[in-house]
C-alpha cells in the first residue's frame, strides 16, 4: 500500500466530504504512523550502519596570543572535505585546548574558540582530533557500537552529556577507543557521538540503533519502503488515520471510542506478531535446524509468502 492509497482508504471509511477534513487526511495518516512508532520498539526500526571516525592529526602551526586564527605549517589534510570533518573538533596548542569553528583548507587556517591564551608560537607542535562525529539523521537511540578492526563492543554512556575535557582527550590518544557517549545534537538535529580515547588513526565502527520515525511525503511512496512497517500491518495505519479523523471532526463519543478501540487493538495485534518474529529470529540464530526438522518457515516467509522449507 502506498501513501495515496492509505489516504484514500481513510477518506472512504469516514465519508469525508468537507474540504477542510479532506485536506487533513495526510496529517491523520502520518499521525497514525507516529503513534505506532511511539507504541513500542519494532523489529523494522532496529538498524545497523557503519561510520568512520578520523584519527588524530599531528603537525606544526603558527599563532599569535590573543588571536582566533591558527595557521598550519604542516598537517593540513589532503582534501577540503576531510578538513571539514574536523570542524567542531579540538586543537591543542602549547598548553591549552581550543575548539575548531572554521577550517579554511585553501589557506590552512583554523578559526578557534576562544581566542588563544597560549604564548605566541611559530612552527610549534599541535595535535588535532575530531572529538565527535555526527551520526546519520535517522538515528534515534544508540544501542551498541562495535570496533570493526578489533572486534569488541565499546562500553556506552547513553544519554546527553555536556562536552567534557576530562579525562583530557589529548592525555591518551589510543589505537583502540574503549568507550563512547552521546554529546548532544548538531545544528541539523543529528546525534553527536564522542569516542574516548580518540583514535590515533582512521577507524571503522558499526552502530546498532533504533531508527527515528520515517514519514511518507508523496502519494506514490510505498509505506513499507518508507516506514518499515510490513504490508500486512498497513490496515492498522488506516485504522489509526480513521481514529485521528473522527477525533478531529466528530463529537459523537461512541464513534470516537469505537475508532480508538479498533486502532489500539490493531497495535496490540501488531505487537504480538512482532514478538513472534523476534522470537523466531532468536531461535534461528541459536539453531537453524529447528526450522528444517520441524518443517517451519523462516520469519521472512510469513512476510513474503515464500513457502519453501529448504530456505
Amino acid at each position: 500500500m502506498n501513501f495515496g492509497e492509505a489516504k484514500q482508504r481513510v477518506q472512504d471509511a469516514i465519508g469525508a466530504s468537507s474540504t477542510e477534513l479532506t485536506s487533513q487526511i495526510a496529517t491523520f495518516v502520518t499521525d497514525a504512523i507516529r503513534d505506532i512508532h511511539a507504541a513500542g520498539r519494532w523489529p523494522w526500526d532496529l538498524r545497523t550502519e557503519m561510520f568512520t571516525v578520523r584519527g588524530a592529526i599531528t603537525g606544526t602551526a603558527t599563532w599569535t596570543k590573543g588571536a582566533t586564527s591558527v595557521v598550519l605549517d604542516t598537517g593540513n589534510p589532503a582534501t577540503e572535505a576531510l578538513a571539514a570533518e574536523y570542524v567542531g573538533g579540538l586543537i591543542k596548542l602549547s598548553t591549552n585546548i581550543y575548539e575548531i569553528d572554521v577550517w579554511d583548507h585553501g589557506t590552512a587556517t583554523l578559526t578557534v574558540d576562544p581566542a588563544v591564551i597560549d604564548a605566541s608560537g611559530t612552527a610549534a607542535a599541535v595535535t588535532i582530533i575530531q572529538d565527535m562525529v555526527s551520526l546519520a539523521s535517522d538515528v534515534e537511540t544508540v544501542l551498541e557500537i562495535t570496533d570493526m578492526a578489533y572486534p569488541r563492543v565499546l562500553s556506552g554512556r547513553v544519554g546527553t552529556q555536556r562536552k567534557r575535557l576530562w579525562p583530557d582527550p589529548f592525555l591518551v590518544i589510543g589505537a583502540y577507543p574503549y568507550e563512547w557517549w552521546v554529546r548532544g545534537v548538531d545544528a541539523s538535529g543529528n546525534i553527536e557521538l564522542v569516542l574516548y580515547p580518540p583514535p590515533d588513526d582512521d577507524r571503522m565502527y558499526q552502530i546498532q540503533y533504533w531508527r527515528r520515525v520515517q514519514l511518507p511525503t508523496s502519494d506514490g511512496e510505498e509505506l513499507e519502503a518508507i516506514t518499515g512497517i510490513p504490508e500486512r500491518f498497513h490496515p492498522v495505519i488506516v485504522a489509526g488515520g480513521k481514529y485521528r479523523a473522527f477525533e478531529f471532526e466528530f463529537e459523537n463519543e461512541g464513534v470516537k471510542a469505537s475508532a480508538q478501540s479498533e486502532f489500539y487493538s490493531g497495535i496490540s495485534r501488531l505487537r504480538n506478531f512482532s514478538r513472534q518474529d523476534a522470537g523466531a529470529f532468536r531461535r534461528l540464530r541459536s539453531g537453524r535446524e529447528y526450522f528444517r526438522s520441524s518443517n517451519r518457515y523462516l520469519p521472512t516467509d510469513r512476510i513474503t509468502g515464500y513457502t519453501s522449507d529448504s530456505t
